[in-house]
């Protein structure tokens, strides 16, 4: 059986959801697995073993009424990599919802991907929005790829 490639499972919440809603209307309470997790965003989120990242049928809505359209398709299309491979993890402001924020490019722009964590090796996104200094500044910078560089990636991949 093959796996489900990343973007169905947000273009199939998106289609039997979102698609034709209003905003504001209340939309079906669904939730579908997005990725699993690296070994180094695992063990950076201190998840047990490795991680699974989810998202609900909420969280879509809300992305979906708060971007403009272009800014939804490339977080329809390009979602996974973000969470797969944040370049930045930081401890979320109080008060916000979602207790980590992870940053990664999508194309050009940094973008931001608020999630909670919901169990000892589950994550759960709760909103995405372009990437502001202003916000991260506030933040607690709890890790990152450091240089980027394939060797750097794969030793904190690997734990080391």
């Amino acid at each position: 059986m093959h796996a489900k490639s990343f973007r169905p499972v947000l273009q199939e919440l998106h289609d039997n959801y979102i698609a034709g809603s209003y905003e504001g209307d209340v939309v079906g309470l669904d939730r579908d697995k997005l990725c699993t997790l690296t070994r180094a965003v695992s063990c950076a989120l201190h998840l047990q073993g490795i991680g699974s990242a989810y998202i609900r049928t909420r969280a879509l809505k809300h992305i979906y009424e708060q971007r403009t359209a272009a800014e939804y398709q490339l977080i329809l299309d390009k979602l996974h990599t973000l969470v797969k491979r944040p370049t930045h993890i930081y401890r979320n402001k109080p008060g916000k919802r979602g207790t980590h924020c992870l940053v990664a490019p999508l194309r050009k722009q940094n973008f931001i991907c608020s999630i909670e964590i919901v169990g000892d090796s589950e994550i759960e996104i709760t909103t995405v929005f372009e990437h502001r200094d202003r916000y991260t500044n506030s933040c607690e910078l709890l890790w990152s790829w450091g240089d980027g560089t394939t060797s750097h990636r794969n030793a904190l991949d690997a734990n080391q």
